[in-house]
């Protein structure tokens, strides 16, 4: 019942003198007693890493390595190259979850949640990587060092960074004048280095508004603001699905109401949602997009929101020609004159019965695109 214990024989200490003074690099007392413990479980760790290392690459080798499915990617990579998320325990390739925290700090993002969707009706997963995390993934250091200044600020909204040094130090925005102290530079609380430190920040925004009223035009007539924070937001190009870069809220460009995500995709837009004055209309242009890109917002809009008309069509179509081939077939089957004809003049027959279907073959097209054409012109 119980598995033989090794041991090992004890080292012979016999005619060792008290007092005699420890020789470490021997392992002895005199020199000539030498304890061989060390060397035996050294062989034996070294044994056992050569044994792992053998079944780790023929477990690799067979394909019994235990593989995960990232959930950006959707690939299946090994479970060595994966990052569990420690608030929820969703696992993601660290390539991904780099790139995806990468793209999150250049929007100016500190405040990262974990990219898992589990489903249409499920809402996105809210848990908040943290800044060890963040450490973790990235290995880029200047993405990190903007990550931590954006964090800086955001964690202490007075603090300003120094345009001359990069010096931090938090200001007032009652005395907006600042002095770094590092370098000495001036600059100002609010709008940093845009006028003289000596002009006030009254003086410059009537100077700004009465010296550019074009700038002031375009800006009321292209830039829509955030419902929540009532950020000015500028749309150039994409979708009408926005989110503000402050305070991260998903907003309709269209409409300016506040979009709730429960999925991968917004129900805002969703055609059947009739509900939403912006069913189906996620992808229209406003006119304030660049030029070129209104057909391929047309396109998108009908391989998105359309797509699910095609199946119907195409069983119609089948349908009307089931229909009119049954509605053929007995006069042809009843006509004495068309059995004479295969019996005397077989090929005029048979050239007739590949014109007629051709014709049906042309009807049935003809059928579909003129459905399509409706739909693309009333409904969409």
């Amino acid at each position: 019942f119980f598995s033989p214990i090794h041991t090992m024989r004890p080292p012979d200490i016999d005619g060792v003198v008290a007092g005699q003074p420890f020789n470490r690099r021997s392992g002895s007392l005199d020199g000539s007693h030498v304890i061989s413990l060390p060397s035996e479980v050294n062989t034996l760790q070294e044994t056992s890493e050569r044994i792992l290392t053998i079944l780790t690459r023929e477990a690799s080798n067979s394909g019994l390595t235990q593989t995960f499915m990232c959930q950006i990617c959707l690939c299946h990579e090994d479970v060595q190259h994966a990052f569990t998320v420690p608030g929820c325990g969703h696992l993601f390739c660290r390539t991904c979850l780099s790139g995806y925290l990468t793209s999150q700090i250049h929007d100016g993002r500190v405040y990262v949640s974990c990219p898992s969707v589990s489903g249409q009706d499920t809402a996105r997963c809210r848990t908040q990587l943290t800044p060890a995390d963040v450490a973790a993934i990235v290995q880029d250091h200047e993405v990190l060092a903007k990550f931590r200044n954006f964090k800086a600020v955001k964690d202490e909204p007075n603090l300003r960074v120094c345009f001359s040094c990069g010096h931090t130090q938090i200001g007032d925005p009652k005395a907006p004048l600042m002095t770094c102290e590092e370098c000495g530079s001036q600059y100002c609380f609010m709008h940093g280095t845009a006028h003289p430190p000596a002009e006030s920040c009254e003086v410059f925004e009537e100077r700004c508004h009465g010296q550019d009223p074009v700038t002031a035009a375009f800006v009321q007539k292209t830039s829509k603001p955030c419902p929540k924070c009532h950020v000015p937001t500028y749309k150039c190009t994409g979708c009408n699905h926005m989110q503000c870069s402050q305070c991260h809220q998903d907003w309709c460009w269209l409409c300016g109401e506040c979009i709730v995500i429960s999925g991968p995709l917004p129900q805002h837009y969703d055609r059947r949602n009739l509900t939403s004055s912006c069913a189906g209309m996620q992808f229209t242009m406003d006119g304030n997009e660049e030029e070129g890109l209104h057909s391929c917002s047309r396109g998108l809009r009908i391989f998105f929101y359309y797509s699910p008309f095609a199946l119907p069509l195409y069983i119609l179509a089948v349908v009307l020609y089931i229909t009119i081939t049954l509605f053929m077939l007995p006069f042809l089957f009843w006509n004495r004159v068309y059995w004479e004809g295969w019996l005397r003049r077989p090929l005029t027959m048979i050239t007739r019965i590949v014109t007629l279907l051709w014709i049906m073959i042309a009807f049935l097209f003809f059928c579909i695109l003129a459905v399509t054409a409706f739909v693309i012109i009333w409904v969409i």
